[in-house]
């Protein structure tokens, strides 16, 4: 589970990475070629989010940055 600034929330579920407002409003869904079972925010911006897969790393850039630690 991580959140971006705007205060979304991104969680790994079945389809993807579902992604949700501060109302608890499903926004869209981040769908991947395999089950995502972790994720992290990168890049020099906080803008890419990296999914981890079983066996494979995918990467897609967004509008909102993330928030890091």
């Amino acid at each position: 589970m991580k959140a971006d600034i705007q205060g979304n929330l991104y969680l790994s579920a079945p389809g993807g990475v579902w992604i949700y407002d501060a109302q608890g409003r499903h926004l869209g869904t981040i769908r991947a070629p395999r089950p995502v079972h972790n994720f992290a925010w990168g890049g020099k911006d906080g803008r890419t989010l990296y999914l981890c897969a079983r066996s494979a790393l995918y990467r897609i850039d967004l509008l909102q940055p993330g928030i890091r630690p």
